[in-house]
């Protein structure tokens, strides 16, 4: 089993990281910026604004762990059709107007 965790380097995803490992579950760390990874965790360099930057990310994994808001979420779930998603989205919390789909609200009836 190979979990995708997006934002890898962060608070929730660092602390998911960590908590893979310790069940020995291989991890695809998605990060901006080029970095060292503990053993079991395969590092993947990506901008999540990057529309189809994260797609090839997807290849072979069973489980994601995402954060929504980004511009490379809906290529992303495509790729992952097959696969257990975990979507972090308070971080599309309505602040105003909502760009992101999983954080508008729905429509005034």
């Amino acid at each position: 089993m190979t979990v995708l965790v997006m934002g890898a380097t962060g608070n929730v995803g660092g602390a998911i990281v960590q908590a893979l490992r310790d069940r020995e579950v291989a991890v695809t760390a998605v990060s901006r910026h080029e970095r060292q990874w503990p053993s079991g965790v395969q590092g993947f360099v990506a901008d999540p604004n990057t529309p189809e930057g994260l797609v090839s990310a997807a290849a072979g994994v069973d489980g994601a762990f995402l954060m929504s808001g980004y511009a490379a979420e809906p290529a992303l779930l495509d790729a992952l059709s097959d696969a257990h998603v975990v979507l972090l989205s308070s971080s599309s919390a309505q602040l105003g107007a909502a760009g992101n789909a999983m954080g508008g609200l729905p429509p005034q009836v």
